[in-house]
């Protein structure tokens, strides 16, 4: 059951979860030959950035050089399937919901940039901090807002 989400969901590779996933230098020498991008980050570990470059459409492009990480992750909303907590089903209209939920604020937002790689919220995030309080900026930061706090709760979790 968790494998059918998982393939039908991607939202943690998309960046719509979270913006870097720190790898090893044996990883990232496995995937940045694939395409995917690496930094260091400030704190002197190595990041894939997300969204992740491999992925094709909800599954991984790499799926057999995935970093560990990639590997071991479970959302909040894939460990409540796997307790039986709540059926696929169900667990698949939240998917569903949230993707429909980032539909909405991308077409808010506009198509990115040729060559722009952020994510929905990257790209609502960045907006927030440049445009002026407008209706356009408050139906932004709104959405954004209330799509985070849905992420957070079921896929995200406390860390």
């Amino acid at each position: 059951m968790l494998s059918e989400l998982c393939q039908q969901c991607g939202l943690c590779c998309s960046g719509a979860l979270f913006t870097f996933l720190p790898v090893t230098e044996e990883e990232a020498k496995r995937v940045v030959p694939l395409g995917v991008r690496t930094e260091q980050r400030r704190d002197g570990r190595l990041a894939l950035l997300l969204p992740c470059a491999v992925l094709r459409s909800t599954r991984c492009g790499a799926y057999d050089a995935r970093p560990a990480r990639c590997r071991e992750y479970v959302c909040e909303l894939g460990k409540a399937v796997q307790r039986r907590e709540r059926p696929l089903d169900a667990a698949l209209a939240v998917v569903d919901e949230a993707k429909r939920g980032l539909a909405e604020l991308e077409a808010l937002l506009g198509p990115p940039e040729p060559g722009d790689v952020r994510s929905t919220l990257q790209r609502a995030q960045q907006a927030e901090a440049r445009e002026p309080d407008d209706v356009w900026f408050k139906a932004v930061r709104g959405k954004a807002r209330s799509l985070e706090a849905m992420l957070q709760q079921y896929f995200v979790g406390s860390y």
